[in-house]
Parts: C-alpha cells; structure tokens; sequence
C-alpha cells in the first residue's frame, strides 16, 4: 500500500535489481485494458506470467493447476516466482461490474497459502479494508501489509546528490556514476525542498527537475534562494494534475475539499470537526 505517486510501480519494476538471480519477478499492470476484458483474459495473464509454455487455463480451476505444477518445478529447482500485479483496485472494480466472479479472491488465497515458491505481490493506493465489492480482508487473511512511506530527510538528500545511486546501468562505484554536491542546491535549499514537498517522492523530482531546469535556462551553476522560489512557483504548474489526484480526487467526505482550499488564504487552521 501507498498513496499516489510514492513509487510503487517503479518498485514493482526494478525488483529484479534487488533480488537474487533464483527469484523471477512477473509484473502485471492492471492498467492493462486487454486483462480485464474478462475473467480468462486476467487468468490467462497470471498463467502466462508463472510459465510462458502453458497453454491458456480455460477456467480458476486450470489456473490453479498450472500454479501447483509451477510451485513443484521450482521447489525442485530451489527457485521463487513473485507475481506482482499493480493497480490492484481493477479487481474489486471489475467484480463489482460483474466482470470477474469473486471465486477468483478465492484462488488467489488458496495459492498465496499454498504454493510456498510463488509470492503474490498486490500494490494499490488503497487499503483492503477501502474495497467494497468482495471481503478482502477475510480473503486476504494471509497477506501482509507493506507500506511505501514518503521520504525521510535522509532519502530526500540521497536523491538529490546521488539520484542513480542503486541504478544497474552503472557498475558498482563507477565513477561515472551521476552525482551532485550538496552546495549545488544552494545553502539549506536541500532542507527546504524536503520540507515543501512533504518527502513525495514525485514531488521531489518534479522541483528537482524544474530546478534543473531553470539553472539551464539561466545559465547558472548553482541554485539560490530566488531560483529556487521560481522552481517552487513553476511545479506547482507542471504538477497540476498530480496536485489534483492526490488532493480533490481523494477529498471524498462532506467539506474536505473546502477545508483543504482554505490553506490557500492561511498557513494554519483549526482542526476541521
């Protein structure tokens, strides 16, 4: 679980990187239109993801044996599959439009509690207990909850100094590796962003690239405290949608989004009743 734009994709994707050579990673987007056309499209996917040879399970039923014969293989050969599907709110979407039979929380539970060499990763931006179509929380009775937070200070400044630090397309401590001195962002400007930007890693990026930015435009080496006033002001722009996602579409109960709109007058206020 994480709010919108912590990274959770970017996660999903570059797992392969942080994972022994025994571990296989199959990332599913549910962005994916052609997997929710129907409930064989989704298991079709899955299926293809564990063994790319067999053939297309025409039911739940056949998607559990490929699953069981695929845990056995890797058993034996002392190796792990991770299935790792983004976006998993399109389940309980696609069971509340009457897509998907909710039979299918009930083999992902059997294999998650079953099949010990396959891991079943589920990220979303919403907790289980928020989805109303199907039991989640009773069907997910085996799961664990893993949260991206937001950045510390320390990670805001990793970032900034050393944004490839983990990057496979350097070797390890190549000197070409992409790096930035601290003084770059001006004196207390690394602090200062961390504190604008809450940590939100998309957020950090967006005024570290508008920063980039603007020091090109400028001709400029270093950044100061009146540019850096200008990067703030231009993010805000750039990132008007993502301000939007994660503030008015997320403003759901009766005077959250007046109260929110009120910090636009005020630095402070008082709790909302």
């Amino acid at each position: 679980y994480g709010r919108r734009r912590v990274g959770k994709s970017t996660v999903l994707r570059n797992l392969d990187g942080f994972l022994p050579t025994s571990v296989r990673v199959a990332h599913l987007s549910a962005q994916s239109s052609d997997l929710f056309t129907s409930t064989s499209s989704l298991i079709a996917a899955i299926a293809r993801s564990a063994n790319p040879q067999a053939a297309a399970p025409g039911d739940l039923r056949g998607l559990f044996q490929i699953l069981t014969a695929e845990n056995q293989k890797l058993t034996q050969e002392g190796k792990r599959l991770v299935l790792a599907l983004d976006e998993y709110e399109m389940l309980d979407q696609k069971i509340g439009e009457g897509v998907f039979s909710k039979d299918l929380l009930d083999a992902m539970r059997d294999s998650i509690q079953s099949h010990r060499a396959i891991t079943w990763i589920l990220a979303g931006s919403h907790r289980i207990t928020e989805l109303d179509h199907a039991l989640w929380p009773s069907e997910m009775v085996s799961a664990r909850l893993i949260q991206v937070p937001l950045f510390t200070a320390a990670e805001t400044r990793l970032l900034l100094t050393s944004p490839a630090q983990y990057s496979t397309l350097w070797p390890k401590d190549s000197p070409s590796r992409p790096k930035f001195d601290p003084g770059f962002w001006g004196v207390g400007g690394i602090e200062r962003i961390h504190a604008e930007t809450g940590g939100w890693p998309h957020l950090v990026q967006l005024v570290a690239q508008t920063c980039i930015d603007l020091l090109n435009t400028e001709g400029q080496s270093t950044l100061n405290g009146t540019l850096l006033d200008r990067a703030f002001a231009k993010s805000v722009v750039r990132g008007e949608a993502v301000f939007y996602e994660l503030l008015r579409r997320e403003s759901k109960l009766p005077g959250e989004w007046e109260y929110l709109e009120g910090f636009q007058q005020s630095e402070e206020q008082p709790p909302p009743p």
